[in-house]
């Protein structure tokens, strides 16, 4: 999963494709959302594509969000629910990456202990929990993924504040107030912020 927090890309891409959404669908992020859009109806729709069993273990019947799923219903119908799982594998999959690479390029070494970035790096994230029971949906438009640049200021930090310790880090941001006195910064300094650090990590 890639941070392209300025375009909120993973968010609108599972959530407001084929939706009235207000993005140019002619920008890169327009187009690529149309394509995901296409394939996820072009999979669905096919008369060969069948769900083999909607039988949990136990015998209990598969819901998502409250929706039970059938066998016998078109896949097309579960749509919403495709986009959603994907996106919260996104979810699960970017937290633990994250965790990973700070394992492997975290300049504390030994003196960090993995409690204590694992806290630091659910900071980022909301809830502020590392994997917690239910993660937010794709509408939930909170934490890193937000339309609102003042709504992801203070995931963003937190994301700047682990970011800070790992080798090669841009010079450039050193000097970032990741603290509460940074939460006063004009929108064109937070986005610079956040392109850099965005950059880096990808």
């Amino acid at each position: 999963m890639t941070l392209s927090h300025r375009a909120s890309t993973w968010r609108q891409y599972f959530e407001m494709v084929g939706r009235d959404s207000g993005h140019n669908e002619e920008s890169r992020s327009g187009k690529v959302r149309s394509q995901i859009h296409e394939t996820y109806t072009f999979l669905l729709s096919r008369s060969d594509f069948q769900l083999a069993s909607a039988t949990a273990p136990g015998g209990l019947p598969v819901r998502w969000r409250g929706i039970q799923v059938l066998v016998d219903q078109p896949l097309i119908y579960y749509k919403p629910v495709f986009r959603e799982v994907t996106w919260e594998l996104n979810e699960c999959n970017f937290r633990l990456e994250f965790f990973s690479l700070d394992c492997l390029v975290c300049s504390l070494g030994q003196d960090s202990k993995p409690s204590a970035r694992i806290h630091e790096i659910s900071r980022c994230f909301e809830p502020r929990e590392f994997l917690p029971p239910t993660l937010p949906s794709a509408n939930a438009n909170t934490g890193l993924v937000a339309d609102e640049w003042e709504t992801r200021l203070p995931y963003v930090l937190a994301f700047v504040a682990v970011l800070k310790t790992w080798k090669g880090f841009p010079s450039c941001l050193c000097e970032v107030d990741c603290g509460a006195a940074a939460r006063s910064i004009s929108e064109d300094l937070f986005l610079r912020i956040e392109e850099e650090a965005s950059s880096f990590y990808c």
